[in-house]
């Protein structure tokens, strides 16, 4: 007797860099907290996944992208949120995905950021970084964002 399995492997990347400047020109009293935030692109991190298979099954595989953040040298009053700004390019007719249009937080724990049914690519992300204040010290901060592709 032999059995074969077809398995093929999920495929998941992103694209994209941020960096923001927050010109001294936009401090106008001391004091204050700025509640506008600071958004990227619509489109700064494109997003491409597919999911893989396992004998031919879940061909159109059921997926969810978590998101999270890893500090380097990040303020914790800080805060930084990040969207899905549209649904990319589905790979087939009956692709879903759902969630994720309004701005999710980032911490440290992985949240649930958007999901879907099938192959996306291009999906555009935005961001935004809040809690913009004259009292986090002048420099340069970093942070790293990871997305998490279970399917």
């Amino acid at each position: 007797m032999l059995i074969h399995h077809l398995v093929s492997a999920q495929s998941f990347s992103t694209t994209g860099n941020w960096v923001v400047s927050v010109p001294a020109s936009t401090i106008t009293e001391a004091g204050n907290n700025y509640t506008q935030g600071i958004t990227s692109a619509t489109d700064q991190t494109l997003m491409s996944l597919l999911p893989g298979t396992n004998n031919g099954q879940n061909r159109n595989g059921i997926w969810e992208v978590y998101i999270s953040k890893e500090d380097s040298d990040w303020d914790s009053r800080l805060i930084i949120s990040a969207r899905r700004t549209g649904t990319g390019t589905p790979l087939a007719n009956n692709n879903t995905i759902t969630g994720g249009t309004a701005y999710t937080t980032t911490s440290a724990t992985p949240s649930a950021f958007f999901s879907g049914r099938g192959g996306y690519s291009n999906i555009p992300i935005q961001y935004q970084v809040s809690g913009l204040s004259v009292v986090i010290p002048v420099k340069a901060y970093t942070t790293n964002i990871t997305y998490t592709f279970l399917n």
